[in-house]
């Protein structure tokens, strides 16, 4: 009974461009959504380790804190907003009654890279240091309130211990 149903319907000429249109749709809505996630996973660049040598730098200079050693913990990778160019065109057939459209999407490039449009950069979960004068309070205090600076972190993220 379903096939005869269907039989009728696909009988039609104009039923059929119609049903190939819509299973065209549907095609292109499964690509180019799977298209849309690839650019967004564009792998970002995690942040260096020169980024805790400079704040074990800038801590160790601090008085009373000596030599220093930093760790810093994040929540993500971060991302990055790629620029792309969009062409698209339409072509549409009178007697067949069947309209097609293109879309190319490509990313701008500037110098052989692709052109960032925005980037966010990874959140801080929490910083770890251990510097030779954090027995001190007051030495604590200076180093905790160096990282909250510097990464805009609360203050209850940083654990600052005295290195043995």
């Amino acid at each position: 009974m379903k096939t005869d149903i269907i039989g009728q319907i696909l009988n039609n000429r104009y039923n059929k461009y119609i049903f190939l249109i819509i299973i065209v749709g549907i095609i292109f809505m499964f690509f180019t959504g799977a298209k849309k996630n690839e650019d967004k996973k564009e792998q970002p660049q995690q942040p260096t380790v020169s980024e805790e040598a400079r704040l074990a730098a800038i801590i160790s200079d601090i008085k009373g804190a000596g030599q220093v050693s930093v760790m810093i913990t994040y929540e993500d990778s971060g991302e990055k907003d790629i620029a792309y160019e969009v062409k698209s065109g339409r072509t549409t057939k009178e007697a067949g009654g069947v309209l097609t459209e293109n879309i190319d999407k490509q990313a701008v490039m500037t110098s052989g890279e692709p052109t960032v449009v925005k980037e966010t950069y990874p959140q801080v979960k929490g910083v770890v240091v251990t510097a030779e004068g954090a027995a001190d309070a007051s030495v604590k205090n200076n180093i905790r309130e160096a990282v909250q600076s510097a990464l805009g972190v609360a203050s209850h993220k940083i654990c600052v211990f005295e290195k043995k």
